[in-house]
């Protein structure tokens, strides 16, 4: 069967020319239809899904580990140089058998094809000492000038060395990291420089770390990256900076857009640097990131106190018109401030800015819990996502009996979708009779995503057994029980085939209770 399949490989590359590069996909796409190991049809699809979307040699790996080979085949395939051979070699690299992989790399070394280096990499993290061996030798003859743009191709899995457990492989990728600073082409770094995709990016300032040092322009591009991942990664080289340059990058990546980026170099300040860039810390306070916010008070706190903070946040919004108040503003005094500072943030429930309105609604919560009852319930109209992400955030917290309450009313008169939808999620995670009355108000919606949405959670519900575990409805929630369903049982709405059994169980259950 061994032989079958490669008679297959051998006619889908005949009438391809030798020098083409053979990649991974290749190898992939010119799996057949048949898998020969397993013995049942599977195509490379099912296969890939089946596996769970691994990456592309592992699905090799996986498919050709059992391939029937012996290791006097590995030895002859090693002495002639051919495209057969070669590839023979690539997936006998892939064996289960230590031996066997070892004799294959030592073929790939002695072919010294730029093909090979995927494979090379991956047997780099092998099991088995030897293999990884035979790896490290066979990787450097590879690292050549005219090899240099084939390493490049595999910088996913020249990345992955930093990740392996088994060894330590970090002096390996910093080698491979160094010959291609040194041996590709300016044009091809400046083009990698400007790939569309960040990881390429990233890679390519990883491979040019020795000359961001004295490169101005370079670092200016890290930088100004529109990728975070690449301005964490700079973060990490400022050290190696002079000390006039680290300041400099420092203080306007404090005020960064991303907060991960902000955080990182606000916990590396040093007492010196936080004296120096005091002015920018106080802004950074107010950023609308709380992480960030947190990070910029903590390293002030040895010159302001938090009511300093407070003060400051008090005086800032009583200046600023809703039209420019930050979002952070209103955020950080909810985090230092006191119950009393609740009507300063009321006022902004109504402003025309989305992320005003969610900051203030958020502040009040955390303030007093008790006392955002009333301004939580009356923003289940606004139509900010927002505003409805931190309804479901605090609620779904905690939510009061009055609060149910409302929920139940808003469901059965409610025509906004971003409110029914807010609702119908708190309701449906209670396990008890609450779930049960917003999934019946839900199914007996007018709007068809309202109706799939509670058909979707019936079933869940019904599938955890939250049935078994719910007592028989108390005096005061018997009323929106009934309410809810005399609502279903006076539509006609058909339910989908898929919800069918579980909701004909959901329905079975309450008609029990209501009577």
């Amino acid at each position: 069967m061994g032989g079958a399949m490669f008679q297959w490989l051998k006619e889908r590359f005949a009438k391809q020319k030798k020098t083409r590069r053979l990649t991974l996909n290749d190898l992939v796409d010119a799996t057949p239809q048949y898998d020969y190991f397993y013995g049942y049809e599977d195509s490379v699809e099912e296969l890939r899904t089946s596996i769970g979307g691994l990456l592309p040699m592992e699905l090799l790996y996986a498919r050709y580990r059992h391939y029937t080979t012996t290791h006097q085949s590995v030895v002859e395939w090693s002495k002639k140089i051919s495209f057969d051979n070669t590839l023979q070699l690539c997936i006998a690299s892939l064996n289960g058998n230590g031996h066997i992989r070892e004799q294959a790399i030592y073929g790939l070394d002695k072919h010294h094809q730029p093909k090979t280096i995927a494979f090379v990499l991956r047997a780099l993290s092998d099991w088995v000492p030897q293999v990884r061996s035979a790896a490290r030798d066979a990787i450097e003859t590879m690292l050549v000038p005219e090899f240099a743009e084939d390493v490049l191709i595999q910088y996913q899995m020249v990345d992955a060395l930093l990740r392996v457990r088994r060894t330590d492989l970090v002096s390996v990728n910093k080698r491979i990291l160094k010959f291609l600073a040194s041996e590709l082409p300016a044009d091809v770094m400046q083009k990698i420089l400007h790939s569309e995709h960040s990881k390429i990016r990233l890679f390519a300032f990883r491979v040019l770390s020795d000359r961001l040092v004295v490169d101005p322009a370079l670092q200016a591009r890290a930088v100004s990256d529109h990728e975070a991942a690449i301005r964490c990664w700079f973060i990490q080289q400022l050290d190696r900076l002079d000390d006039a340059t680290c300041r400099k990058w420092k203080r306007q990546l404090i005020n960064d857009p991303a907060g991960c980026v902000a955080c990182r170099v606000i916990r590396q300040l040093d007492e010196d640097q936080i004296r120096e860039f005091t002015d920018v810390l106080l802004t950074a306070s107010y950023a609308d990131s709380a992480p960030v916010r947190q990070s910029a008070r903590f390293a002030l706190r040895q010159n302001f106190s938090t009511e300093y903070f407070v003060t400051e946040y008090r005086q800032q919004i009583s200046e600023f018109s809703d039209h420019h108040v930050r979002p952070g503003l209103i955020a950080g005094l909810g985090e230092t401030g006191t119950v009393e500072d609740i009507s300063l943030m009321v006022p902004f429930l109504s402003s025309q800015r989305g992320r005003v309105r969610s900051a203030a609604l958020k502040a009040i919560s955390v303030l007093s819990r008790e006392q955002a009852t009333l301004y939580l319930l009356a923003s289940f109209d606004d139509s900010s996502r927002r505003v409805q992400q931190v309804i479901w955030t605090v609620m779904n917290q905690r939510i009061y009996p009055e609060e149910k309450i409302k929920l139940y009313e808003l469901m059965r008169t409610s025509h906004a979708h971003h409110a029914l939808t807010t609702a119908l999620n708190l309701l449906a995670v209670q396990r008890s009779w609450d779930a049960v009355i917003g999934i019946l108000f839900g199914a007996a919606n007018e709007q068809e995503s309202i109706r799939q949405l509670s058909w979707r959670l019936g079933q869940a519900w019904n599938q955890r057994g939250s049935s078994t575990a719910v007592s028989a409805p108390v005096s005061e929630k018997m009323f929106w029980l009934k309410e809810a369903h005399r609502k279903w049982m006076s539509c006609s709405y058909n339910v989908p085939d898929e919800f069918e059994h579980d909701w004909q169980e959901i329905l079975k259950y309450v008609s029990k209770a209501i009577q």
